[in-house]
C-alpha cells in the first residue's frame, strides 16, 4: 500500500472509530494546507502538460 492510501485508511478508520486518533501524525489544519499546495502543484502540472500536447501539434515550420 502506498503512503497516500495508508495515510487515507488511517483517516478513514479514526472516524470509523476503529482506530485511536493517534495514528493520525497531522492537524487537520496542516493536513489541508498540504492539500491546497498539492491542487496547486497538480494544476501546474496539468498546465505544463497541455502546453507540451500544444506544441506537438503544431506544425513543423522548416526553413
Amino acid at each position: 500500500m502506498d503512503a497516500y492510501n495508508t495515510e487515507l485508511k488511517a483517516m478513514v478508520d479514526v472516524i470509523d472509530g476503529k482506530a485511536d486518533r493517534s495514528v493520525i501524525r497531522s492537524s487537520y489544519e496542516d493536513a489541508f494546507e498540504t492539500y491546497k499546495l498539492a491542487r496547486k502543484t497538480w494544476a501546474i502540472r496539468l498546465e505544463g502538460e497541455k502546453a507540451c500536447k500544444a506544441r506537438q501539434d503544431e506544425p513543423v515550420v522548416s526553413n
